[in-house]
């Protein structure tokens, strides 16, 4: 009995040691790229933590915040953030005092909550994270953008105007608007300003039981009740697939006067469909953003595909005549948008080994290279690997196969 008990404590103290990750409450999948993370979360803000105390009776810890600045999420909700107890449920371990990057997500009550398993991090380690929100827009205006839809509809930022202390961007007309100006506001809202007349047109961080009005044209007389109603919708378009997108539901006052328009970060309205007695779609065709085409011109990237694909590296299995000669096989994989690119290797754990390709890249078709070593240089035993590509929503995964001779 006590040889039986001896082995099996035995026997458990070596799975711990070769999977400790088993042996803990909290465990993470894969963290997502900045992009991802950003689409997913409700809130994304960098804040102070002025106070971090503990509520053992609901099991959590509650960090108070001074915000410094907010992405995504209301100003005036970002001023707590709970967590669990402890790491071991994923609790996050603020330092009152430091400064953070938070993603956060909002519970059924309204309070915002955030845990290991984001990308929550001190500033210090998140520059990667903040390189690309300075580039993080829900709605971009710039002179110059322009979206052009189904049946030649288009519409164009022209120039800037200062109106009242803020800062608007002149379209040549928006829907049924004629040179309209519209500025979007720290708290995630899109103001559109005809005339006299300014009022909320979409809000990004609304609930989804709120709701507000808008007015059209003053020559239309027409009205109409907003509501956002998804976060998370999929659009197929000439101009490309995006996820995930915002759905605005515009409720006409009569009938037969409805519609939905679908936003996607840093571009804008990739869709508008009017429900009457028949349903009109105005897909985007293309767009001009900050300098980035929609789709890509084929001047620029000559091979750009119809989707996203990861191919099977080649060769494999790939092997070395000797140990100190590094192999060498291809992965070759194709981006329908531009987006934020991880590609790397994975051991038969889960463990990332190697990062391949990271970064944001144009659309087109890709190639990098594995030569068996791991990111500090040494060789990578022999065994079976997987690789998987990250491209905004995007995500495959793939097994190699590695041999030494």
């Amino acid at each position: 009995m006590k040889h039986k008990s001896l082995t099996a404590a035995v026997g458990f103290l070596i799975f711990i040691q070769i999977f400790p990750f088993e042996s803990r409450a909290c465990s993470c999948d894969q963290p997502q790229l900045p992009a991802q993370a950003v689409a997913v979360a409700d809130a994304v803000f960098l804040a102070k933590v002025i106070s971090f105390e503990e509520i053992p009776a609901q099991y959590e810890r509650l960090a108070r915040l001074e915000v410094i600045e907010i992405w995504k999420g209301r100003l005036h909700e970002a001023d707590s953030v709970y967590t669990a107890l402890n790491s071991a449920a994923c609790g996050y371990d603020f330092q009152v005092g430091e400064t953070y990057l938070i993603y956060a997500d909002k519970e059924d009550g309204g309070r915002w909550r955030t845990h290991l398993c984001t990308r929550t991090a001190r500033q210090a380690n998140a520059q990667k994270d903040l390189a690309y929100l300075k580039s993080f827009s829900l709605f971009p205006l710039a002179v110059g953008n322009y979206w052009q839809f189904a049946q030649n509809k288009t519409e164009k930022i022209l120039d800037t105007l200062r109106l009242d202390s803020r800062l608007y961007f002149r379209f040549d007309h928006f829907r049924e608007f004629n040179d309209p100006f519209l500025r979007l506001s720290g708290d995630g809202k899109l103001f559109l300003r005809s005339g006299a007349l300014e009022q909320v047109w979409v809000d990004f961080n609304a609930d989804f039981k709120e709701s507000w009005h808008v007015k059209g044209p003053l020559n239309l007389g027409d009205e109409w009740d907003v509501q956002l109603v998804s976060r998370t919708d999929t659009i197929s378009t000439r101009a490309g697939k995006f996820f995930p997108c915002y759905r605005f539901r515009f409720k006409f006052a009569g009938a037969d006067y409805d519609w939905d328009e679908w936003y996607f970060s840093n571009l804008g309205v990739v869709q508008r469909t009017l429900y009457g007695i028949a349903v009109f779609q105005f897909p985007l065709d293309s767009a001009s953003i900050n300098g980035s085409s929609f789709p890509a011109s084929v001047k620029d990237h000559p091979a750009r595909p119809d989707f996203f694909e990861l191919e099977q590296n080649y060769p494999n299995p790939f092997s070395t005549a000797t140990p100190e000669a590094a192999p060498a096989s291809t992965i070759h994989y194709r981006l329908l948008l531009p987006a934020e690119v991880h590609l790397a290797i994975f051991d038969i754990l889960g463990k990332e080994i190697r990062v391949l390709s990271q970064g944001f890249q144009a659309a087109g078709e890709y190639q990098s290279f594995w030569d068996g070593r791991d990111e500090r240089g040494r060789l990578a035993s022999g065994g079976v690997y997987f690789y998987r590509l990250d491209a905004g929503g995007f995500s495959q995964v793939k097994k190699l196969v590695l041999m030494r001779r």
